[in-house]
C-alpha cells in the first residue's frame, strides 16, 4: 500500500494536479517536477557543453544507455532488444512497414484500438495488398478467446492487440491469446500505450514478439519518448525500413561497403535525436520505483478504478462499460450517460474543473485513475456524473 504521505508528496510535484480534478492520465501523464527537471537540465548541460564537439556529441549519446538498461529491467527484457522511440505509434510503423507483406496475408487488429494501430492497419491493406480483418473483443476473456481461434488462419501474419485498450480499459488475456497465435504460424504484437505505468508489465510473460510503448501517458515521462521491443525471433522478420547514422555497423561506403545493421533493435533508431528526453524517461522510472514500485502503483490504480465503478453503477442512466472482473480491469474506466451525448457531458465535467477524454467511438467518456488521484476525486467525480446524469433524466 502506498502511504498517505507519499500521495501527498506525489502532488505537490505536479503542477497539473492544482486546482483540478485531473483524470486523463490515459492521454497525457502529468509529469512531476524532478522529471522535467531531469530533462530540461541534462538539455541545458549539453549546449553548454560545444554540443557539436565529437566527444560530447559521443558522451550525450552514449547517455541514453542507462535509460535503455532501465527500461529493460522494468520491461523484463534484455536492453539490446529496445529501441528507443519517440512513441507508441513509430513502434507500430516500425513493425508494420518492416515485413514482408504478400498479397493475401492477413493482419488482425481489435475493435478497441487507437489510430496508433488502425491508421497503419489501413494503409497496409491499402498500400500491400494485406487483407486485415477485426477480433471484437468482449469483457468476458473467453468470449474473446472463442473469436480469435476462429478468426486466426494459415494466412494470418500478424496479430497486433493493445495489451491495455484505450476505449475501456480492457486488460487482455495476452498469453492465452499469444498461445494461439504462435501456434497459427503468426506473430504477435501488443501495444503497451495503455499498459506500462498503468498495470505491471513484464513482456516475456506476454508471449510478444514485439511491443511497443511510450513514456508520456501513466509513465508520467516527457513526450516524445517511446521505446520498441523485438524479439530475436523478430529481429530475423522485420527490416529497417528507416536507416542512416546509428543503425548500421560502421563501414567505410567508399571501399566495397557491406550494409550490416546493428546486432539488436539499435537498428531501428538513426539520425540525431534529443537524447535528453530519455534523462527524462530514466528519471521517470526512478520516480515511480521510489512511489512504491510498478505492483504498488498498479495495485493502487485498480483500486481507485474499482471504487469509480461501484460509485458510478448505481446512478440511472448511467452505464458502465468496463469490465468488473479483476484480471480484465486497469485504472481507466469508461462510462456511457444514455441520454446525453458524450462531448455534452465532457463539457460540463470539463466546467466542474474535472478533466477526462471523450471516446467518440462509444459515446462515451474515459476516466483515468492514476496511482496519484485520491478516493475523495473519485467521490467528487462520481456525485458530477450523477447530478449530470439526475438532470437528463429529469429533464
Amino acid at each position: 500500500m502506498i502511504a498517505k504521505e507519499t500521495i501527498e508528496r506525489v502532488r505537490a510535484d505536479i503542477p497539473a494536479l492544482h486546482g483540478q480534478i485531473y483524470l486523463n492520465t490515459g492521454t497525457m501523464g502529468p509529469s512531476p517536477r524532478p522529471v522535467h527537471q531531469a530533462f530540461i537540465r541534462a538539455y541545458e548541460v549539453w549546449q553548454a557543453s560545444l554540443p557539436g564537439d565529437p566527444d560530447v556529441y559521443r558522451k550525450t549519446h552514449e547517455g541514453v544507455e542507462s535509460a535503455r538498461s532501465k527500461l529493460g529491467a522494468y520491461l523484463g527484457v534484455s536492453p539490446g532488444n529496445i529501441a528507443l522511440t519517440g512513441n507508441s505509434s513509430d513502434g507500430v510503423n516500425i513493425i508494420i512497414s518492416g515485413m514482408r507483406w504478400q498479397e493475401g496475408d492477413e493482419i488482425i487488429i481489435s475493435d478497441q484500438e487507437h489510430p496508433a494501430v488502425f491508421v497503419p492497419w489501413m494503409r497496409l491493406a491499402h498500400s500491400a495488398g494485406a487483407r486485415g480483418l477485426i477480433l471484437w473483443l468482449d469483457n468476458d476473456a473467453r468470449v474473446t478467446m472463442d473469436r480469435l481461434r476462429s478468426l486466426v488462419s494459415p494466412r494470418t501474419r500478424l496479430v497486433l492487440l493493445s495489451h491495455v485498450t484505450s476505449m475501456t480499459g480492457l486488460v487482455l488475456p495476452v498469453r492465452e491469446m499469444a498461445d494461439i497465435v504462435h501456434e497459427a504460424g503468426a506473430l504477435f504484437m501488443l501495444d503497451g500505450a495503455q499498459a506500462c505505468g498503468n498495470i505491471e508489465v513484464n513482456i516475456p510473460s506476454t508471449g510478444a514478439d514485439f511491443y511497443t510503448m511510450n513514456g508520456h501517458k501513466w509513465l508520467l515521462a516527457p513526450a516524445g519518448t517511446g521505446a520498441l521491443f523485438v524479439s530475436d525471433r523478430g529481429l530475423e522478420q522485420v527490416e529497417p525500413t528507416f536507416v542512416g547514422s546509428g543503425s548500421h555497423v560502421p563501414v567505410s561506403y567508399m571501399r566495397n561497403p557491406v550494409l550490416e545493421y546493428q546486432p539488436g533493435a539499435k537498428r531501428f533508431e538513426f539520425g540525431t535525436r534529443n537524447w535528453s528526453l530519455y534523462k527524462g524517461l530514466e528519471a521517470s522510472l526512478d520516480y515511480l520505483e521510489a512511489c512504491g514500485g510498478a505492483p504498488e502503483l498498479a495495485a493502487r490504480s485498480r483500486h481507485l478504478a474499482t471504487t469509480a465503478k461501484e460509485a458510478f453503477s448505481p446512478v440511472p442512466g448511467v452505464a458502465v462499460l468496463s469490465a468488473r472482473e479483476f484480471r480484465a480491469s486497469s485504472g481507466i474506466v469508461t462510462v456511457r450517460i444514455n441520454s446525453i451525448p458524450a462531448q455534452e457531458v465532457y463539457a460540463r465535467l470539463h466546467d466542474m474543473h474535472i478533466i477526462t477524454r471523450v471516446v467518440n467511438e462509444l459515446d462515451a467518456i474515459r476516466f483515468s485513475f492514476a496511482f496519484f488521484n485520491t478516493e475523495e476525486e473519485v467521490g467528487l467525480a462520481a456525485d458530477a456524473l450523477a447530478g449530470i446524469a439526475r438532470g437528463a433524466h429529469a429533464g
